[in-house]
């Protein structure tokens, strides 16, 4: 029997929970940055997020999720939006190998029209940084609403060669694609987490977005869209396990969680689910305690 009102009150619930233990991770994260394991041990991945001030404590938990339950990659770029502040960038530069840099300070290939594209949308400076990382060994695009779980470690000899996805639940692509390509057939890139072992033709991602007739087409999944016709473009995409990846929201109106940590890699909080992300109590997502 469906009680009225029940998934609003879980919602509501499961916020307050998520506003104490956000309050309780706040106060601790000086103590979990020099608590990270020594004797992680060290990874051959290279990690890349883009982020900005309004998210620096959700991307401090990304991060010491991957420490604590994966180990230390290589190196941890986080590409500012610019809304930092100085004492933000010190902030996250203590946690070992994590470098922050303003989004546009080392552009080797500098695209006019996706200048124009990021006025509109922040996802186009992203793009714009993302295509100028180099890539050297296993690197993980990652945006700050992920969580990392020990099981994580299981998939790493898998990801070592090829580009692989998130398939997204649904086809969060603009109008433009589905005129220009008629109804995308599964699976659905989502933008947020990608792993690449060599560059990727970020040029086609470019081309979708900046050749086309009239730019008032632009909207919020343009980006998204134009990944999407990358890796379908290119033809050579793996998809992670969708069942170990997660980006479900099923459990938005729900009092507990249908995805347990110890069962899970990744999961992936996006709007629907946010406050998912912190119901759960850090220190049980960080030591398992």
């Amino acid at each position: 029997m469906k009680i009225p009102g029940l998934g609003r009150l879980a919602k509501w619930y499961s916020r307050k929970i998520g506003t104490h233990n956000f309050s309780g991770f706040k106060k601790n994260i000086d103590k979990l940055i020099k608590g990270i394991p020594a004797d992680a041990v060290s990874l051959p991945v290279d990690i890349v997020s883009f982020s900005g001030s309004k998210t620096l404590i959700e991307q401090c938990y990304s991060t010491l999720s991957f420490y604590y339950n994966v180990g230390r990659p290589q190196s941890w770029t986080i590409y500012s939006d610019k809304s930092h502040s100085q004492l933000e960038i010190d902030f996250l530069q203590q946690i070992p190998g994590v470098q922050v840099k303003a989004w546009d300070s080392s552009l080797e290939v500098r695209i006019e029209a996706l200048f124009e594209f990021g006025k509109f949308s922040i996802w186009g400076n992203r793009l714009h940084a993302y295509l100028n990382h180099p890539i050297q060994r296993t690197t993980i695009f990652t945006d700050s609403d992920m969580l990392f779980f020990p099981s994580f470690r299981n998939f790493l000899p898998v990801i070592g060669s090829g580009s692989w996805f998130m398939p997204d639940s649904y086809p969060h692509l603009d109008a433009y694609y589905f005129k220009q390509f008629g109804e995308s057939q599964g699976p659905f890139v989502n933008a947020g987490f990608l792993i690449f072992n060599k560059r990727p033709s970020w040029e086609v991602a470019v081309d979708y977005i900046i050749n086309r007739p009239d730019r008032t087409s632009w909207e919020h999944f343009t980006e998204q869209a134009a990944i999407h016709h990358m890796f379908k473009t290119d033809g050579h995409y793996h998809l992670l396990d969708e069942n170990s990846f997660i980006l479900k929201g099923s459990d938005s109106f729900k009092f507990g969680t249908d995805y347990k940590s110890e069962d899970i890699a990744v999961r992936h909080y996006v709007s629907t689910v946010r406050h998912k992300m912190w119901q759960m109590d850090w220190r049980k997502t960080l030591t398992g305690l």
